[in-house]
């Protein structure tokens, strides 16, 4: 499964530079791992992969059994393994971890933007109900400049919305 399931992971998914380090690090320590380690290895990601959230393309790898029967005997087959195998598994799982954290962290930081984006023309749409629903950002940000009205958001946070209109957020929250 190493290999199959490491080419069905959307790398892209994870933010720099987690998208290019995880498959580097997998590919490396699949070349080294004695095979008892490969097999600890592909189970640690087997467990990540079949996670509803994790990117994976196709089926989801089914959960390992040692998942079931709890985690005590995945412990015991990772402190029988050499120490380079073992300090490879964690090493990845950890970094796997920092990986799902760091998506996480994106994201709920792109939903802000949306909010505080449509926050903007909620404003300009309560000034003006025929405000254009496909205005952009900025122009809704100039649009409530000109009618002396803040926008209420900073300009460093002004800087990351991205030029999008307000139905493209919507279908993306849908």
């Amino acid at each position: 499964m190493s290999r199959e399931l490491l080419e069905r992971i959307d790398w892209a998914y994870f933010p720099k530079p987690y998208d290019e380090e995880l498959p580097h690090y997998a590919a490396v320590a699949y070349e080294r791992l004695t095979p008892e380690g490969v097999e600890l290895l592909d189970e640690v990601i087997a467990v990540h992969a079949s996670n509803p959230g994790f990117p994976v393309v196709g089926d989801r790898p089914p959960r390992p059994q040692w998942q079931e029967q709890g985690e005590d005997r995945m412990l015991e087959r990772l402190e029988a393994l050499p120490e380079w195998d073992r300090d490879a598994i964690v090493a990845l799982t950890q970094h796997f971890k920092r990986a799902s954290e760091a998506s996480i962290d994106r994201a709920q930081g792109e939903i802000d933007l949306m909010q505080q984006m449509l926050a903007l023309h909620a404003k300009a749409a309560a000034i003006d109900p025929d405000y254009p629903r496909d205005a952009t950002a900025g122009e809704t940000v100039a649009f409530l400049r000109e009618r002396g009205v803040a926008p209420g958001i900073s300009d460093e946070v002004l800087e990351m919305l991205v030029e999008i209109p307000p139905e493209a957020w919507e279908q993306g929250r849908g």
